[in-house]
C-alpha cells in the first residue's frame, strides 16, 4: 500500500469552496477507514489532508469513537507515511497517535509519540496541548470527552 510519494494538501483558504471540498475528502476518508474500508485511496486522502486543522480535528473525533483497532490503523499509517518523511503529514499523525494512546491511558507511549511529533515540528500546537494536559495530570477520560464535544462542531463545519 505504498505510492512513490505522498504530498500534503496545502489549501488556499481564500477559496472557500475548494477548502470545503478538500476538507470533505479528508474527513470522508477518515470515516471510511474507521468503517473498515482500508485502501490506498482512503489512506492517501486521510493522511494528505491532515495539514488542514479541521480535518485533523475531525480525525480526533473519529479516533475517540473508533473501534479498538484504531491503534493498528494508526500504526499502519505511521509505517505508510513515515517512509515519505513528510513532516506536514507525519507531525499531525504522531499527535493523533499520542491522542489514541492517551485515550487508552498509556502515557508512556503517548509521550514517545509526542517526542516524535516534536522532532518533526517543535511547535505543533496539538502536541503541545497534550503535553500540557499530561503535565497537569489530567485524567484519561478527559481526552475522549474532548473529542466528543469537539467532533459534532467540526463535522458541522465540514459537512454542514
Amino acid at each position: 500500500m505504498k505510492t512513490d510519494s505522498m504530498e500534503a494538501v496545502h489549501l488556499d483558504y481564500e477559496n472557500e469552496e475548494a477548502v470545503k471540498q478538500a476538507q470533505q475528502i479528508g474527513a470522508s476518508a477518515w470515516l471510511a477507514l474507521a468503517g473498515g474500508m482500508a485502501n490506498e485511496l482512503n489512506a492517501t486522502n486521510a493522511l494528505s489532508h491532515l495539514t488542514d486543522l479541521q480535518v485533523r480535528d475531525f480525525a480526533l473525533g473519529v479516533i475517540g469513537t473508533a473501534t479498538p483497532n484504531i491503534q493498528a490503523l494508526l500504526s499502519a499509517f505511521i509505517d505508510y507515511s513515515i517512509s515519505d518523511k513528510n513532516p506536514d503529514i507525519d507531525a499531525p499523525l504522531h499527535a493523533l497517535r499520542a491522542y489514541a494512546y492517551l485515550c487508552e491511558g498509556n502515557t508512556d507511549k503517548a509521550d514517545l509519540e509526542l517526542k516524535a511529533c516534536f522532532s518533526l515540528n517543535s511547535d505543533y500546537s496539538l502536541a503541545r496541548l497534550f503535553e500540557r494536559a499530561m503535565g497537569a495530570g489530567w485524567e484519561t477520560d478527559f481526552y475522549p470527552k474532548m473529542a466528543q464535544e469537539l467532533h459534532p462542531k467540526v463535522s458541522d463545519k465540514i459537512f454542514g
